[in-house]
This record gives structure tokens, sequence and C-alpha cells, in this order.
């Protein structure tokens, strides 16, 4: 609240991109409390998308290659070919729809099922020029909590400053369990992919999502000088990819499951 005094105009426009309920009965308020912020105007995501304020999200389902009845997907060599092998077809998206594919390439943000999975993936996980990075709140295996590559680094901050600093030319895959699915500045996304048996709740899907839907900085500039238009297929980065396994009818994600979840984020 002592913030608040501090502000001596009588119009403000207070920005997020996550407004929330209310915590009944406490002294914290978010920013739907209209007492405190005044009137809230919202833009929804389609608003945002039609008008060039963010990429259009493509959702592919991804089904594992050399796929039989005794696949067992779970196993950490499986899901590793499994992202390998998206990262290649997503690189060859970005490149066939981008209008300058020299100045881009992928990076694929990828939600693990759990903090143990993710440092599993990211002990053997390699892949010829891409950068291979992961943290988490916890680390079993080592003292480090954030790595780049093979190098530890302790510091949360540091990590997103380096993660920061990635050239648009890096290829990159970023493994997380939680840690980068909100209330982070990172641009360069290309995509994001869900692993495990189902897809999180909307609100996580969206926020991981959201990591990708970032305009390319040369986009962002050429398109506030109305050098380019939504929809004229001059982008360098036109689209972002949200990649979703599909495994097998007998697991809890099934086709119906699928079906439902994907139309529930259209819908809301």
């Amino acid at each position: 609240q002592e913030n608040f005094d501090k502000i001596k105009f009588k119009r403000c426009y207070f920005l997020t991109a996550t407004p929330k309920d209310c915590v009944n009965e406490t002294e914290t308020f978010l920013m739907n409390n209209e007492e405190v912020f005044g009137e809230r105007i919202g833009l929804d995501f389609k608003h945002c998308i039609e008008h060039g304020y963010l990429t259009t999200p493509i959702i592919h389902i991804a089904k594992p290659s050399d796929y039989n009845e005794d696949y067992d997907y779970k196993s950490i060599d499986n899901m590793i070919k499994f992202i390998s092998d998206s990262f290649e077809a997503h690189r060859e998206i970005v490149k066939k729809y981008s209008s300058e594919p020299d100045k881009i390439e992928p990076k694929i943000l990828v939600k693990c099922s759990s903090v143990d999975e993710m440092w599993k993936l990211k002990s053997k996980l390699k892949m010829d020029g891409v950068r291979i990075c992961a943290g988490a709140s916890k680390n079993d295996e080592s003292t480090f909590l954030h790595y780049i590559d093979d190098k530890g680094i302790s510091s949360r901050s540091q990590y997103l400053e380096e993660l920061q600093s990635f050239r648009d030319d890096e290829m990159a895959i970023v493994l997380h369990f939680d840690t980068m699915s909100e209330g982070i500045n990172v641009s360069g996304f290309t995509g994001v992919m869900f692993l495990g048996g189902k897809l999180p709740t909307i609100t996580k899907t969206l926020q991981n999502t959201g990591r990708a839907t970032r305009l390319h900085l040369e986009d962002r500039s050429r398109f506030r000088k109305g050098e380019i238009a939504v929809g004229d297929g001059n982008w360098i980065k036109p689209y972002c990819s949200v990649i979703i396994p599909y495994f097998d009818k007998e697991s809890e994600f099934t086709a119906k499951e699928l079906a439902k979840q994907i139309k529930a984020l259209r819908d809301q």
C-alpha cells in the first residue's frame, strides 16, 4: 500500500499479463480489485493475435516415430528421441514459413512432468549445435540449480540473463517443470512442448504457450512502422508451435481427451 502513496497522479495505467482473483480476508490485493485499480480493460488472446500484438500459435499433434504396441514412451531414452525428432521437424517448419530463414533458429521450451524427469532428460539430451538448458528449485544430483549446456549456474537471475543473451540464430532447448511458466522475460522462443500424459491446467497451458507468442524483435519494429501487416506472410516469425505428444489409446491422453482440451483452449 505504501507504494500507492508515492503515486501523485490522478490517472494511471496498471499493466498485468495475468490478473487473478483477490484473496479474501488478507491485506494482499491483486489487480482485478476495482476499488484500488479502477476499471479493468482486458485484451483477449484472439484480439491480440488479430491485431499483431502476439504471434499466432499453431498446435502440432506429434506421434513418436517407430511407434508400436510395446513402445514405452515414458522411458527417458524414448522421451529424448521424441524431443530430438520433434525439434528437427519444428526446425523445418520455422525455416519453411519464415520470410528470412537465415535470421531465425528454433528455440523450444519443454514442460516436463516433474523436476526429477527434467534432470534425467538434461543429463542425457545432446544435439549438435543445440544449447541444452534446465533449471528448477531443487537438484538432488548437483549443487547447481540451473544449467546451460554443461555450465552450472546457482543464481536464477544469472540463468535468465544468459537465456536472454541467446541470439535469434542460436538453437536451444530449455527444459523446465514450472519455473519458466510465468514471470519471466525471455524472448526468442519459437515453440513450446508439453511432455506427460495430459496437458496441465488451462492457465498453465496458456502461460507456457505465452512464452513463445512474443513477436520477433524485427517483426515488431517493422509492424509498428507499417511495413508488414497481419497475415501478409512477410514475418520472420509468423507462427509459434505448440507441440503435444499423442501416445496411445490406452493412456489418459486419448484422442477424445486431447480434442476436448484443445477446444477448451480455443474457447476460453
